[in-house]
């Protein structure tokens, strides 16, 4: 595999690890913290990168659905109209995982994230091409799943300080059940441990009060925390619970002694799997692009080589045909006076034919793929239908998206038919929507104009 970049972006800086993995080991080559200013220039010419985005969440909730709705998209509707609240008019890329399930109530308590869109995109156009996102995700869930990688414990804590933050974790049975993400502004280090210690333990209590019928065994420490006894020690007396150490050593190559502490994040973004991922639709759309270029570049490279090694082949068996080349030149002048010739109304039928080929390859299906491609990136069809015919061409894409608001409906609407305005009209396309305005479903069909067949009157005849 290729090199790989892990980024922890946080507020004006980001960290980077450059990687090369190898089968299970990851080799780090070098390490580096930037200025967002810096970054674009750095990663210029790089792909395969892997996000873990310290940002505001405008959504962090438990929410309780009926435990009979099984269907993931039926569970999400039900969960954003339940936090409708806090999204306002804001479109939100969110993520949603099973936490519990009541059995006696017949409910199911799913855990939300969401972030506002506008905000995501504009963090993750810190990277130089949008279809190189390999993985992106909340910082929360890059140490949730390095966690995961490092420790075997049905319940624990995870907590990373770095030098004004907690994050605290609380996990059990791999789910996270609880985030608590607290700065620590004191400027005397002193005192900002203290503060540390303070605010771990009271969340730490917190959590076991809200979960009594869970019992933690352990608590992870990790970043600024992994070297610092004294808090180590702290925490101990007064949550009575283990504590160790976060060590990703053993799969990691490069870094020494206690250095993985300083980039937790970035190692844990290597692990983090596409259901916790952040992924907004049109990114998913690019990705998928992105993942069909690279087939047809594999494509163009095996046909390149196949071509080249049938050219070293017949050059092999030149030499060779040099020798034979008399007797073939006399057999060709034997064969050509049998050669068998074509009549003129034979010739006239293989003509017709190429003309009737060159026709029907005038009108494909692909053309109108590409010029339909800014709105099939904005929204998949539902269905796509095209029947060449005599002189027309019949043609069929339903664009189909439910919403949440009227207000998204209307901007997604004039959004939409704004991108068809400026698609090239030469295939004499037309748009017509069917919109459902109490059910919030935008619905739009895009075909092709039918020709109108003159009409031809036969003349009356006069009587006399």
């Amino acid at each position: 595999m290729g090199q790989l970049y892990s980024l922890y972006v946080q507020d004006s800086s980001v960290s980077v690890l450059c990687i090369k993995k190898n089968r299970k080991l990851f080799n780090i080559t070098s390490s580096h913290t930037f200025d967002i200013a810096q970054l674009k220039e750095f990663l210029k010419d790089k792909d395969n990168f892997y996000l873990g985005i310290e940002i505001d969440e405008v959504i962090d909730e438990n929410v309780d659905i009926a435990s009979d709705i099984k269907n993931d998209e039926i569970i999400k509707k039900s969960i954003l109209q339940k936090v409708s609240k806090s999204i306002s008019d804001n479109r939100i890329v969110s993520n949603y995982y099973k936490l519990f399930q009541n059995l006696q109530e017949k409910k199911t308590t799913y855990h939300i994230d969401g972030i506002i869109e506008k905000n995501y995109f504009n963090t993750l156009n810190i990277v130089d091409g949008l279809g190189k996102i390999k993985s992106s995700t909340l910082s929360k869930f890059s140490l949730l799943c390095l966690s995961k990688e490092c420790i075997n414990e049905e319940s624990y804590f995870s907590i990373l300080a770095q030098e004004t933050k907690v994050t605290v974790l609380a996990i059990h049975k791999k789910a996270l059940i609880f985030t608590r993400i607290n700065g620590v502004s004191s400027d005397d280090l002193g005192i900002r441990k203290i503060d540390m210690a303070e605010e771990i333990n009271q969340t730490i209590f917190y959590v076991q009060q809200q979960f009594r019928d869970i019992k933690f065994s352990t608590i992870a420490l990790s970043g600024s925390l992994a070297i610092d006894e004294v808090i180590a020690e702290n925490l101990y007396m007064v949550t009575e619970l283990p504590v160790t150490i976060l060590y990703p050593n053993t799969f990691l190559l490069g870094l020494k002694n206690e250095q993985p502490q300083e980039y937790i994040i970035p190692i844990g973004n290597l692990f983090v799997p596409r259901s916790m991922q952040f992924l907004p639709d049109s990114l998913l759309a690019l990705r998928q692009f992105e993942i069909v270029k690279q087939l047809l570049l594999a494509a163009s490279v095996i046909a390149l080589f196949v071509t080249s090694y049938l050219a070293y082949d017949s050059f092999s068996i030149y030499y060779d045909s040099l020798k034979r080349h008399e007797i073939i030149k006399s057999n060709l002048a034997s064969k050509m006076l049998g050669v068998n010739t074509y009549s003129q109304s034979e010739l006239s039928t293989s003509l017709k034919n190429l003309d009737i080929t060159e026709k029907y390859l005038q009108r494909h299906p692909a053309d109108i793929i590409f010029a339909l491609k800014p709105l099939i990136e904005l929204q998949k069809p539902e269905l796509f239908n095209w029947k060449n015919k005599e002189n027309t061409q019949d043609l069929e894409v339903r664009f189909t998206k439910s919403f949440d608001s009227l207000d998204a409906l209307y901007q997604f609407e004039k959004f939409f038919m704004n991108e068809f305005r400026n698609i090239d009209t030469v295939f004499g396309l037309t748009c017509t929507t069917h919109n459902d305005y109490t059910q919030m479903i935008f619905s739009a069909v895009i075909g092709s104009q039918k020709e109108r067949a003159e009409s031809h009157e036969q003349p009356r005849k006069r009587r006399k």
